[in-house]
């Protein structure tokens, strides 16, 4: 059974990849264009929206812990967050913020491994 990853995503190749599970990598573009006038709130949410309605869905709730505006400022301009589709990398720096992590961790990280391999074996797929 051939795997296809329909996304671009670095960390989700990377969370396959150290899985050992095979797959082609085939991205599914979504246009993120902003709509002219659009708050940005509306567009996350129309984004996810687009994005939850073609793809496994896990919900994964993650708690930080409270931060100043110092450290949210110094971790902005690391630069991280800014390809990050949570606007954070658990498994980067943001990582020593989180207090507490209900759900799949690599949910988080972009993509919810367990019910994925959960989902393949009930369709057939073997791991060898």
């Amino acid at each position: 059974m051939r795997l296809i990853l329909a996304s671009a995503s670095p960390r989700r190749a990377e969370v396959l990849r150290d899985a050992g599970i095979s797959f082609d990598a085939i991205p599914v573009r979504i246009d993120e264009t902003r709509w002219h006038g659009e708050a940005p709130a509306h567009l996350v949410r129309r984004l996810a929206k687009e994005e939850a309605a073609r793809s496994v869905q896990e919900t994964t709730r993650v708690t930080f812990a409270a931060l100043s505006s110092e450290e949210i400022e110094r971790y902005v301009v690391t630069g991280e967050p800014f390809d990050k589709a949570g606007g954070y990398a658990i498994q980067g720096r943001a990582g020593r913020f989180v207090t507490r992590v209900e759900g799949c961790y690599f949910n988080v990280v972009g993509l919810p491994l367990s019910l994925l391999y959960r989902s393949l074996i009930e369709f057939g797929w073997s791991p060898d």
